[in-house]
C-alpha cells in the first residue's frame, strides 16, 4: 500500500493569542489538525517560522 503524502499547510495566524482563544478561527484550526491526523497520521515534524519586524 502506498503511503499518503502529508499535506503542507501555511497558516498566517494574525495574532499569537489565536492559540489561546476559543473563537471560530481557533476551532477551524483544531478541526483541521484532527482531520490531518485522521487521514495521514501524526506529523513527524512541524516547522514554525516567526518574524518580528522592528519599527523604524
Amino acid at each position: 500500500m502506498k503511503e499518503k503524502t502529508m499535506p503542507v499547510l501555511f497558516v498566517g495566524h494574525g495574532s499569537p493569542m489565536l492559540a489561546l482563544e476559543t473563537g471560530e478561527a481557533a476551532q477551524t484550526l483544531k478541526k483541521a489538525g484532527s482531520e490531518i491526523r485522521k487521514l495521514f497520521g501524526t506529523p513527524k515534524a512541524i516547522l514554525a517560522i516567526g518574524m518580528v519586524r522592528a519599527a523604524g
